[in-house]
């Protein structure tokens, strides 16, 4: 994993990103490693990364709530495919302004897969319905969308786009 972000989720109101980049020039001898990937301008990057994060802070300071963000990522990449609502009868979101009562929460992963590629998933969705989804690969440098969906308000329907997922199906309705 490059980088994590979530917002509204829990304890998390505004977006908030974990990263593992190293970018102190005095790190720790050993505490890093070189991660070697296809960038988005198609060039081979090499980025500094750490081997392992501490998460630590007071008590209620959102440690928990961290890691239940990368759980609810799993199992809707697990999941999704059944109902996609990893919450489906507990709402997630920020509880202590009303402002975020009826804006779903987001996530987004960045990571670089066993074939040395970027990729970043992302997905917004509260306990009624995942609002859009999408997976986007850099392969050749440039961004590939490699599925999407999108939930359309008007139509109620959701608007697929698997056109590099598995061949040269058209965008679904």
């Amino acid at each position: 994993m490059l980088e994590f972000s979530v917002e509204n989720f829990r304890s998390f109101a505004d977006k908030q990103t974990f990263t593992m980049y190293a970018k102190e020039k005095n790190n720790i001898a050993g505490s890093t490693l070189i991660c070697k990937y296809k960038g988005q301008d198609g060039v081979l990057k090499s980025e500094k990364l750490f081997k392992t994060s501490i998460i630590y802070g007071l008590n209620n300071s959102g440690k928990s709530n961290f890691i239940g963000a990368l759980e609810l990522i799993r199992e809707t990449v697990k999941k999704s495919y059944e109902d996609g609502l990893p919450f489906k009868n507990n709402s997630q979101y920020f509880r202590l302004k009303q402002q975020y009562r009826n804006k779903p929460s987001s996530f987004e992963i960045i990571f670089v897969g066993d074939d040395k590629i970027r990729y970043e998933y992302s997905f917004s969705l509260d306990n009624i319905r995942v609002y859009n989804e999408k997976l986007i690969g850099y392969p050749k440098g440039q961004p590939k969308l490699y599925f999407s969906r999108e939930y359309n308000e008007k139509t109620e329907k959701y608007n697929y786009d698997t056109l590099n997922l598995i061949g040269n199906s058209k965008v679904q309705v």
